[in-house]
């Protein structure tokens, strides 16, 4: 897991089974586990800066036994994100669903639409014309960098405002020339 972080710096979320709990408190039945290897899982997901993603319906996600005295359930499937993935994707639901045809849950990752003002804007279109103009690249650099917002969502939603903003202005009166020209030929 650690490995496959440190090749990439961009936002991560990893899932599946991990084959490992990070406390007790994830284990019904059987022979307790080991802290050591609690240990080393929990230091393998701080090592990446990963956080738990949670979860809604059963906390065990694996189970094995067929009597009470070999009966065996675990949360050994999660969703785990670092902060980067967490800042685009602020509203998720992790899921575990019920054990029906294997010896683990099927779990699922919904990103909900978000309710940031910014996203909820119209949406941008960016137009070829756009880059006719000199203009265009300095409207993108100046509002990229002038942006203090540490999420790039937002900074993309500033950029898009500024060039939208820029091109009403810039190419407004080519839009109503063509609109004119298309009613006369029409």
């Amino acid at each position: 897991m650690a490995s496959l972080k440190s090749k990439s710096n961009l936002p991560c979320v990893m899932f599946g089974d991990f084959n490992e709990i990070t406390s007790l408190s994830e284990k019904d039945g059987g022979v307790p586990r080991s802290e050591r290897l609690m240990d080393a899982f929990r230091d393998a997901i701080d090592t990446c800066c990963f956080r738990d993603l949670g979860f809604k319906g059963s906390i065990y996600t694996w189970e094995r036994g067929n009597s009470m005295s070999t009966y065996v359930r675990e949360r050994l499937d999660r969703f785990l994100a670092d902060d980067g993935w967490v800042s685009l994707f602020l509203d998720y639901e992790a899921r575990n669903f019920p054990i029906y045809s294997s010896d683990h849950t099927p779990i699922m990752l919904t990103v909900k639409k978000r309710d940031d003002p910014v996203a909820q804007g119209k949406s941008f279109r960016f137009e070829p014309l756009w880059l006719s103009r000199e203009e265009c690249g300095e409207i993108v650099d100046r509002s990229w960098h002038k942006s203090l917002a540490v999420d790039i969502n937002q900074k993309f939603a500033r950029c898009g405002e500024d060039l939208s903003s820029w091109a009403g202005k810039t190419f407004n009166s080519i839009k109503k020339k063509n609109k004119k020209g298309q009613t006369k030929a029409a």
